[in-house]
């Protein structure tokens, strides 16, 4: 994995975010108040206008499916397909911040920390946003998951099998025993959208 190729479009992406928020005329109760956020909040790098969305889809992701759009965000004749990682790393869902309270944390990454930053940030996350509740057989996790379930794994059990190493030691062992029951039930929480303070 190149680090520095992970490491410039995450650290642009979270500016980005605080940068667009913080130039609104008034601040919002949510990001979602804010419109087309994501197409909309651009910067000029390297003479190309990159969107929050062609960050995070487009270079970020591998030029994967918009989860809401259903398309990829660049077009096989769009000069910006050069940006795109080559392979994306799915811990990067940890690390970029939308402003919203179900976010992750921000933090700032370099390609000297990359790999340990990105494996603090997904323990952080998952030991918030995934509960295993072994009485119940249910593992309820944040919306996110769901949106990017591809990235992480290929069916809701594979996903529980994908965050056991980032869960805390009782969660991780109440899951453990759980990923194998095919009665587990996968749930997703709402996702909280509300401007996290800035």
């Amino acid at each position: 994995m190149n680090q520095k190729a992970l490491t410039l479009p995450t650290d642009v992406y979270n500016a980005l975010t605080i940068h667009a928020i913080a130039l609104s005329d008034t601040i919002p109760q949510s990001v979602l108040d804010l419109g087309n956020f994501w197409e909309t909040a651009t910067y000029n790098i390297g003479g190309y206008g990159l969107s929050l969305d062609d960050i995070e889809h487009g270079i970020l992701r591998r030029n994967a499916t918009h989860p809401v759009k259903k398309k990829i965000q660049f077009s096989p004749d769009d000069p910006r397909v050069e940006l795109v990682i080559k392979h994306p790393d799915p811990r990067i869902h940890f690390a970029l911040v939308c402003g919203g309270k179900s976010c992750p944390a921000i933090s700032v990454y370099s390609a000297e920390n990359l790999d340990e930053a990105l494996k603090t940030a997904a323990k952080s996350y998952c030991q918030q946003e995934v509960n295993v509740d072994k009485e119940k057989k249910q593992v309820t996790m944040s919306k996110m998951f769901q949106w990017y379930i591809s990235d992480f794994a290929h069916t809701p059990q594979d996903l529980v099998r994908w965050v056991l190493p980032y869960l805390g030691s009782d969660q991780q062992d109440a899951a453990s025993v759980l990923v194998s029951d095919p009665s587990l039930q996968v749930i997703y929480s709402d996702y909280n959208w509300q401007l996290n303070k800035i």
